[in-house]
């Protein structure tokens, strides 16, 4: 109210004010404090009631249950499954707006009741939850392209690839043509490989053309979004998982949290919401004035236990990286993401000599080649790899086998907006890849307004998420969501 200007400015008089100098804003605040009041008292009638009933309910002796969680996760469904209670039952968030209670029959005999509460969230979804910040881009919405194949039985698969034009060089539409005019044509009419074992992922590999891709590093989101495609419809055909493939090493992932750049306000909430979801592992955004203050109220909020990351995508130079992460290596930070933009991989191994927090490669990181020559120059602590970066499963996984020859961790990363398809591949890439550091992804639905695959694929309490089962990638990708999500369609 105080930024209206003269409309909160006006003089009035009249019955009900302190006279003809009083103001409108003055004549709101008391209406205001009026309804505060009124509503408090409210509050405190509803809370001796409930009292009552619950002191009642305490002396029954009858157990009470109640069913708790998520917003549209179910809980209502489930009520009228235990109860036939008819409760209200809508794909929608905020569905049940007043708690329901109904007796029950437990196994054995015994009653009790059983409670359907209100839901909660932790924020509402809009294209994207919130804008994504670092110092390379902004992005407000998912720009992944999809591949859908389908073979001569009519068995289906979905792949995914993320252009990223400051990483790859792919850009949306080159990637989408390239697919149709290049890759796409060089395999729909040949005979597909056995795929059956581990080792069958370099047959696929090789299946799939090299072909030039002008004013590019690399083509690697094309070929990741292909080969998943296949994959996951040859595995789908076998009735098998991918587990066949990339055999588990774990049986969960525990991902990270990402605090996004923006305000230190915003970041200090985001960590308290993170704290409270039992995230144990936060990446934090840097490489603007305000690092410093951002990552110390990051960790007075999360204590001293958990592990913060940084990442920088590139924002500095050799000699001001240094002396930002001595300055930040003061708070604990377990790992200091790209701190240079790419290049010669000398630059990764002098800035390493200069400062204690381990560096970790990511846009230097891209294809294998990339790998060997960071590995042999022992110039980085861990590796990024993202399966839509790195050109899908197998180079993802010969990368991994690179750096465990060389002593380096690993962490599975993402790509800010990927759906459930590439959730469920570095899902599985996470579960086989030895000395597993940290993952990132399976954000789902906290991230995107609505993700493509029937069953949720995002991590829950404490960033925990088990092994996927089904066949395929064991993401059940729902159609109709592709196409209603899809700003263009093309069949090849």
């Amino acid at each position: 109210l105080r930024g209206w200007g003269e409309a909160m400015s006006r003089l009035g008089g009249g019955i009900g004010t302190r006279g003809p100098g009083e103001t409108k804003l003055e004549v709101d605040r008391q209406h205001i404090k009026r309804r505060i009041t009124k509503l408090k008292r409210d509050i405190k009638d509803l809370a001796r009631t409930r009292d009552v009933k619950r002191s009642r309910r305490s002396r029954s002796g009858v157990p009470q249950i109640a069913l708790a969680g998520y917003t549209n996760a179910g809980k209502s469904t489930l009520m009228n499954a235990l109860t036939e209670a008819d409760v209200l039952v809508a794909d929608q968030l905020f569905a049940t707006l007043d708690p329901t209670t109904r007796r029950v029959t437990l196994p054995g005999g015994r009653q009790a009741t059983l409670s359907d509460t209100v839901g909660f969230v932790l924020k509402l979804p809009h294209d994207l939850v919130e804008a994504f910040r670092h110092s390379l881009k902004d992005r407000t919405s998912c720009d992944s392209v999809i591949v859908h194949v389908v073979d001569d039985a009519g068995n289906e698969g979905y792949g995914e690839g993320v252009p990223r034009p400051y990483v790859t060089g792919e850009r949306q539409d080159s990637m989408v043509e390239h697919l149709a005019r290049d890759l796409w044509p060089a395999v729909k009419e040949r005979l597909l490989p056995p795929i059956h074992e581990p080792a069958d992922l370099a047959a696929l590999d090789a299946f799939i053309p090299e072909r030039p891709f002008p004013n590019a590093l690399s083509d690697n989101a094309s070929r990741a979004a292909l080969e998943l495609a296949i994959l996951d419809c040859a595995l789908r055909r076998d009735g098998r998982g991918a587990a066949a493939l990339l055999p588990p090493r774990r049986d969960k992932v525990v991902y990270s949290g990402v605090i996004t750049a923006g305000t230190i306000e915003k970041a200090l909430q985001h960590a308290k919401q993170m704290r409270m979801i039992g995230l144990a592992q936060v990446k934090v955004k840097v490489g603007f004035p305000d690092d410093l203050e951002r990552v110390a109220a990051v960790r007075e909020a999360l204590g001293p236990d958990a592990s913060i990351r940084v990442d920088a995508n590139g924002a500095w130079a050799v000699g001001e990286a240094a002396e930002r992460l001595a300055a930040l290596s003061l708070h604990r930070i377990d790992a200091v993401e790209q701190p240079i933009p790419r290049g010669p991989v000398e630059d990764l191994a002098r800035l390493k000599s200069l400062q204690p927090v381990p560096i970790m490669a990511d846009e230097s990181l891209v294809t294998i080649a990339d790998a060997r020559a960071l590995a042999a120059a022992r110039a980085v602590d861990l590796f990024n790899i993202r399966v839509s970066k790195c050109g899908g499963l197998f180079r993802s996984m010969e990368i991994a086998r690179i750096a465990e020859r060389a002593g380096i961790r690993v962490q599975v990363g993402a790509q800010v907006g990927e759906t459930a398809i590439l959730s469920a591949a570095g899902r599985h890439l996470a579960v086989a890849v030895p000395n597993l550091a940290f993952a990132e992804g399976s954000f789902g639905t906290l991230l995107l307004t609505d993700d493509l695959a029937r069953d949720a694929v995002r991590f829950g309490h404490r960033g925990e998420a088990p092994l996927l089962s089904g066949p395929g990638f064991g993401a059940r990708i729902v159609t109709e969501h592709v196409r209603k999500w899809s700003a263009r369609t093309i069949e090849v």
